[in-house]
């Protein structure tokens, strides 16, 4: 894949974002801290409202019929984006108010997978109520894909030198995938989306390992590469979103973002 230092013109979006992001989130945390409100307390009201988010998901299958603009999931793609806020937000008051624990990183770890858990649930359900067994694979998919993502990170980080965060499709991917498709009632292509990139960058990630194992002494020579560069533009194409190695703030994964939210928004109802 392209070395993610490439010397070609970036698209500034994500970077303007995040810069504007963290000055936003760092307001609001010193605001909470001056509060004195706990990144405990945020941490359990995240999880509870992204509860809500997945029981909006269930209920417009019972409210909403097929092919209509779904005003339960537009409510619940509100609901995630301030559900994560708080997710966001807890890690950022811990820091900022000298409160930085393990057993915090910990907890805020778990809580974030049991929200995931929570809105695939609600997203399972709603398909189950629809009698939908194709959308309930797929979304039984994303969930795996959601949960290896990570869990391939930490245990490979737990065994060998480095970091092991390629692929696309990490958390805050996933949620804004996930929000902006039940926003738009196209929750069925926010789980087709998750499901490729979560299982990709699970893939990526489990070959990262292998090949570093076999190769500890140079671990960065074994990330290095993944097939010949004299292959068909296609297949290089394809081994390079494969093996995504792209960080935030690049113009290539500001690049996939755009393409990835056109996709999500300009999908079909159904």
């Amino acid at each position: 894949a392209i070395a993610s230092t490439s010397t070609r013109p970036r698209i500034m979006l994500g970077k303007a974002f995040g810069k504007f992001g963290s000055q936003g989130r760092d307001a609001l945390a010193r605001g909470i801290i001056n509060s004195g409100i706990s990144p405990n307390w945020l941490t359990a009201t995240g999880v509870l409202i992204n509860a809500i988010a997945g029981a909006l998901l269930i209920v417009g299958a019972l409210a909403t019929p097929p092919g209509r603009l779904n005003w339960w999931h537009a409510l619940a793609g509100i609901v995630i984006f301030v559900g994560n806020t708080f997710d966001m937000l807890d890690g950022a008051v811990a820091r900022m108010s000298g409160r930085v624990t393990k057993f915090g990183a910990f907890i805020d770890s778990v809580t974030d997978r049991y929200s995931d858990m929570l809105l695939f649930c609600g997203a399972i359900t709603y398909f189950a109520i629809r009698e939908d067994l194709a959308l309930i694979v797929i979304s039984v998919l994303a969930l795996m894909g959601s949960i290896m993502t990570s869990y391939t990170r930490a245990r490979a980080e737990s065994v060998l030198p480095g970091k092991f965060n390629s692929g696309f499709m990490e958390r805050p991917e996933r949620i804004v995938a996930f929000a902006v498709a039940s926003l738009f009632s196209h929750l069925y292509a926010g789980m087709i989306c998750i499901a490729i990139f979560g299982n990709i960058a699970a893939f990526h990630r489990i070959w990262d390992v292998r090949k570093i194992s076999m190769n500890l002494e140079h671990p960065e020579q074994a990330r290095q590469g993944y097939g010949s560069m004299n292959a068909p533009v296609a297949i290089q194409a394809a081994r390079q979103l494969i093996f995504w190695t792209y960080p935030r703030k690049t113009w290539q994964h500001d690049l996939l973002c755009v393409v990835i939210f056109i996709s999500l928004v300009a999908a079909p109802l159904r």
